[in-house]
């Protein structure tokens, strides 16, 4: 009897023991789940669409708040050329232009905040053209301005005219959507939920 007694207590013991480490495993797995990334702006750029839909931390320096609504930041790490959009969340009443300049650690989550589709190029490219205020035409090759119907130059112009640069980057989004198959190009910024400035 005091065997079958004892038996029948060490297969409990063991049972509660197993149970307890599901338990422990199932939780620590929810911790995990639940721990927000830390990211560069770096990390961010190279590969947003990881972080889709997912809460992080991102730190930066600001570059730039919104004067008129106060609802956008840009931030950067290392390049100041390479920036990062921040939205203000529902928490968050403006981003003030004491800002610029200060390093901060911001939590938000990965959205998409446009996509750039054949339609937004095609209006982004008549909006280049018909800017004449900084056209230098070296040919007679000619376009038609989609509001005036004028024929206007879009090739050969100086190596350093910025309207041609603008127009070959529009032609290199282009070509992304036709090689990417999505017909557009998602373009990623992050909602702010919190953010504090560092020391």
């Amino acid at each position: 009897m005091n065997k079958l007694f004892l038996v029948i207590v060490a297969a409990l013991f063991s049972l509660a023991s197993c149970n307890n480490s599901t338990t422990n495993t199932e939780e620590d797995a929810t911790k995990d789940s639940l721990k927000v990334a830390k990211i560069t702006v770096a990390d961010f750029l190279k590969t947003p669409e990881k972080f889709f839909g997912k809460e992080i931390s991102i730190s930066g320096t600001v570059s730039h708040t919104c004067m008129h609504s106060g609802k956008r930041m840009f931030i950067f790490d290392e390049n100041p050329e390479e920036t990062v959009k921040i939205e203000a969340g529902e928490s968050i009443a403006k981003f003030e232009a004491t800002l610029e300049g200060n390093d901060v650690e911001i939590t938000g989550k990965v959205v998409e905040n446009f996509r750039i589709d054949d339609e937004y190029l095609n209006t982004w490219e008549a909006e280049v053209i018909a800017d004449t205020s900084q056209v230098h035409c070296d040919s007679e090759a000619k376009a038609i301005d989609a509001q005036t119907g004028e024929g206007i130059d879009t090739t050969a112009r100086k190596a350093d005219d910025p309207k041609a640069e603008t127009l070959a980057e529009i032609e290199k989004y282009r070509k992304e959507i036709k090689e990417n198959g999505n017909g557009y190009i998602p373009v990623y910024g992050i909602t702010c939920i919190e953010f504090k400035i560092k020391e």
